[in-house]
């Protein structure tokens, strides 16, 4: 049986669909090429209303469906992956845990200080700890009604334009991955340092870099469900996540058949578009399957 999306859920596709058409594809490459990232894409998206998709009516998103979501980070991925990462980030690995763990203070606040700090991350690579999290570095000590954060994480997606970070600590190291915490917190935090810039052959509008915390002071109140516990959370939302990655690879290949039979159709061989030789046509078809 097929499946279709109800009419509002097509509606917002189609939405994305004509954004990306008028606003992203024209100068994709050009910013892409130049790593001139700009962040009118990102407030043109907010005022559709496209960060907060999924995002439940009460804390200031649309209420539709996750599918939906990803299926906008799809539409955009055939036009600017760079754009799709940026946008998959901020919603499947920062917005998504805080949904799912955050008490409703915290979803409360949150949400909104989302809105106003733009962009979010997700910090959980160290350059000895990705995969293997148990392997996390970063600590986070309890003094008084606060912890206090140092490390270095790597690889950070939206790591240098972020506002909020969703950070992977340690609070108690012989506990392994069963002293793992996970915080939520906002850039502009004394001690809060962004480090090198990595220069990327591709996808190079992505920003991603280190991010550094230094003596980073964080309230108990900014712990994303309980402490120690942190390892599930991250494990959920990595998982969670697996959808968007899966929609790069559909829009990019999607949008590379596109391309290759707008460039047969144009290419003239033997007095032909190369298009009407069979073998081409088994090419595009090998691509479309």
């Amino acid at each position: 049986m097929d499946f279709k999306f109800n009419e509002i859920e097509q509606e917002i596709i189609d939405l994305m669909h004509d954004f990306c058409i008028k606003e992203v594809k024209p100068i994709a490459a050009e910013l892409d090429e130049k790593e001139e990232f700009t962040m009118n894409a990102r407030e043109k998206l907010a005022e559709m209303g496209m960060l907060g998709t999924y995002i439940p009516e009460e804390y200031g998103g649309a209420g539709l469906s996750y599918l939906t979501y990803i299926a906008c980070c799809e539409e955009l991925a055939k036009y600017c992956a760079s754009t799709s990462i940026m946008f998959s980030v901020h919603g499947s690995l920062c917005s998504w845990p805080i949904l799912e763990f955050g008490t409703e203070e915290q979803k409360q606040l949150w949400f909104d200080t989302i809105k106003e700090k733009k962009y979010a991350a997700f910090c959980l690579t160290e350059p000895n700890a990705g995969s293997d999290a148990g392997s996390v570095r970063t600590t986070a000590v309890l003094d008084g009604d606060e912890y206090i954060l140092n490390g270095t994480k790597c690889f950070i997606s939206n790591g240098p334009i972020a506002g909020i970070y969703t950070v992977l600590a340690s609070t108690k190291k012989e506990a392994g991955i069963m002293g793992l915490t996970a915080f939520i917190f906002e850039r502009d935090r004394e001690g809060v340092l962004i480090g090198k810039e990595e220069d990327k052959m591709g996808m190079r509008l992505s920003k991603t870099s280190e991010v550094i915390f230094d003596n980073v002071r964080v309230p108990k109140d900014h712990v994303l469900g309980k402490v120690n516990r942190g390892f599930r959370i991250i494990l959920q939302t990595l998982d969670h996540s697996r959808a968007g990655v899966g929609a790069f690879g559909v829009g990019i290949g999607q949008r590379c058949v596109e391309e290759a039979t707008r460039y047969a159709k144009q290419r003239v061989q033997f007095g032909q578009p190369v298009f009407n030789f069979q073998s081409v046509q088994n090419i595009l078809a090998e691509m479309e399957m």
